[in-house]
């Protein structure tokens, strides 16, 4: 079937999987290979599947399965980060040139009505698009369940400038996009649908709110043109409905000189082919972009803008400055980029990506791409490693030294950086709060029940009364939204309090007991902390998983055994883990198998620091020798073993701040 291609300033139909000219820029897709995107520091990409052929849309199901379309015509579903072979439908379509299955929508009700919707390319009576739903049986769609939704006008011999995308509105409408099949004269016209984006109700009849008129046309839809919603567009391949504000964004694939990113308002003429890109000069007719970006292979440059979703996700994984940017892709050029709509700025975010087709925002927070040259999708998600104070993804080596209350921070982007904060007494309690993806340095006085804070963001230092004396911090993000919670256990209750970042309630939970250890950790890998305590008496850990309130004991350790809970395995989820100072051993149990794993590594006296020095999304095993000021890393990517002296005896590494 080769590879999908979109239209920039000729017909490029599908973009050959060796070489292709496209706007004077020679381009090398390897179809079928799983390409390495080019990422910012702090975040890592993952296979979620691969082995599609030539896929164009996706889209997600409440329960976390991922519907993937092929452009022949098979509707893949990805179940558990596996792509099954069944698949859900096969629909009778043409893949020439731009043709083929193209867009994919979940219903919102879903869960209750089991509808899928998408949009094809169908082969009879005449070649014309489609909008359908089919309802599904677990993985598979009904036999004969197949309801027409809407046809659109018939095509030319031209098979470029379909569109494709479709999506439901924050209003329960079903929108849709079709390009106007290389004819100019369609985008200016309310006698067909083509050019446009479309709204229509789930079951195909036509809202009576549609607009009835549009700048620069005369006349009023009639007919089953009344579903046209905006017109004046060339090949809106894709659009994105931003949460909570229900904002939409359209990406209109330029011709010659501008890919666009448009403002999606009902009745609009986005002004194709008066104007491409800007209006000059400007034309109050015609709605302008929010943003256009030129023609080119740089890495702000392309010729075919895809892929659009804004990041405003329920559970925050990114750091908080991504929130409510808007992320954009284009399929020549291979990058990612996000665009700040309260500046109308966009930034440079990910490149090396084989032609990148959709991008969606995941429940988990990480951000989805969909890589139609590689036949994959891809998962990026940032790695909040501990201790990272410079955010670069990677933790730093790093002491506190009681005798002048002195933190110094070997940051491994940043160089030396040295502040005195605290009081010798304070027990060190470093966390990223306020969301900036850098952990701040921070104290709790326990003769006060004092919380202080210095924001790594601006510098300044908060304080705030949360605990009484015998309390031991235990920072986490534990609401969710991407900033750490004063929280505290108190070990004569085996009580946990904390005090939520976002409304600043107090909540209290009984977990544990005393002489219980407390542990920062997240067991179940829902990016939310779980309660979790070593019991030094049996050697037993118990935590409660934040998904389902089960709570899990696992007997794992001794009681002069020194807890080391991270995770080693890069899954997400914490590991169990201890350093016996007898031996010099580590023992780490596997969370996801349950294996048991022993490495050798220290000395007795030695101080254990696990974290992921070398930003790789694993724990890093590490020591930290306190006679002669030493921090010795066993790399987890390389094997390699690394001596740093840093410190001097005496000093606290912050790495153990929380054992």
């Amino acid at each position: 079937m080769g590879c999908f291609g979109l239209s920039g300033r000729r017909t490029i139909g599908r973009l050959f999987c060796a070489f292709g000219l496209m706007a004077g820029v020679i381009l090398l897709l390897a179809c079928g290979g799983v390409w390495a995107a080019v990422l910012p520091a702090g975040f890592v990409e993952s296979v979620v599947a691969s082995g599609l052929s030539a896929p164009t849309a996706m889209a997600f199901t409440p329960d976390g399965r991922i519907f993937v379309t092929e452009q022949g015509g098979q509707l893949r579903v990805i179940k558990n980060e596996a792509l099954l072979p069944t698949p859900f439908v096969t629909v009778t379509t043409t893949s020439a040139g731009e043709r083929g299955l193209l867009g994919v929508a979940i219903d919102p009700n879903f869960a209750v009505n089991h509808f899928v919707y998408v949009y094809y390319t169908a082969t009879s009576p005449t070649i014309h698009n489609r909008v359908s739903r089919f309802t599904a049986n677990g993985d598979v769609a009904v036999p004969g369940s197949e309801m027409v939704l809407f046809e659109l006008n018939n095509l030319s011999s031209a098979t470029n400038h379909n569109g494709g995308a479709l999506h439901f509105g924050p209003d329960g409408k079903l929108y849709f996009a079709a390009g106007e099949n290389a004819n100019p004269a369609n985008s200016q016209t309310i006698a067909n649908v083509l050019g446009k984006i479309m709204r229509i109700n789930r079951d195909g009849s036509i809202p009576t709110d549609n607009p009835t008129s549009f700048p620069g046309i005369s006349g009023t839809p009639t007919g089953q043109n009344r579903a046209i919603w905006a017109v004046g567009l060339r090949n809106p391949y894709t659009f994105a409905f931003q949460p909570v504000t229900g904002r939409m964004f359209i990406n209109d694939v330029g011709q010659s000189t501008w890919e666009e990113i448009n403002d999606g308002i009902a009745g609009s003429n986005y002004g194709w082919n008066i104007c491409e890109g800007f209006c000059s000069p400007p034309n109050p007719t015609y709605r302008d972009p929010l943003f256009e970006y030129g023609h080119g292979g740089g890495p702000t440059t392309g010729c075919a803008i895809t892929g659009g979703a804004f990041y405003n996700p329920a559970v925050r994984q990114f750091p908080i400055t991504f929130t409510g940017k808007y992320f954009f892709a284009d399929y020549c050029s291979g990058w990612i980029r996000h665009f700040d709509p309260a500046t109308g700025t966009a930034r440079v975010w990910a490149s090396g990506i084989s032609a990148p087709l959709d991008l969606l925002v995941g429940g988990d927070g990480s951000l989805y791409y969909l890589a139609n040259g590689s036949g994959a999708v891809y998962r990026i998600r940032y790695v909040t490693a501990d201790f990272d104070y410079d955010a670069d993804g990677r933790s730093d080596v790093s002491v506190f030294r009681p005798s002048s209350a002195t933190w110094y921070l070997q940051r491994s982007r940043d160089g030396f950086y040295g502040v005195q904060f605290g009081v010798a007494t304070d027990r060190i309690a470093p966390a990223d709060y306020d969301g900036d993806g850098r952990t701040d340095v921070a104290v709790y006085r326990p003769s006060t029940g004092y919380w202080y804070i210095l924001k790594s963001g601006n510098g300044t230092v908060t304080f705030d009364r949360f605990g009484v004396s015998e309390d031991l911090p235990v920072p986490a993000d534990r609401d969710g939204d991407g900033l750490a919670d004063l929280s505290v256990f108190r070990p004569s209750t085996g009580i946990w309090y904390y005090k939520s970042s976002i409304s600043g309630t107090l909540v209290g939970a009984q977990f544990g007991t005393n002489g219980d250890k407390p542990i920062v950790g997240n067991f179940d890998g829902d990016t939310v902390p779980d309660l979790a305590v070593f019991r030094p008496s049996t050697g037993v850990w118990y935590w409660r998983n934040s998904t389902d309130g089960s709570i899990i004991g696992v007997q794992f350790g001794l009681s002069s055994d020194l807890i080391t809970p991270a995770d080693f395995d890069g899954d997400g989820r914490t590991d169990a883990a201890v350093f016996r100072p007898s031996t010099g051993v580590w023992y780490v149990r596997n969370s996801g198998s349950g294996m048991v794993s022993a490495t050798p590594f220290g000395l007795n006296g030695d101080v254990p620091a696990p974290a992921d020095y070398d930003g790789d999304g694993r724990a890093d095993i590490a020591v930290f020798r306190t006679s002669d000021g030493v921090w010795y890393l066993l790399n987890s990517s390389t094997g390699g073993f690394t001596a740093v002296p840093f410190g001097v005896n005496g000093d606290r590494p912050t790495e153990a701040a929380f054992r």
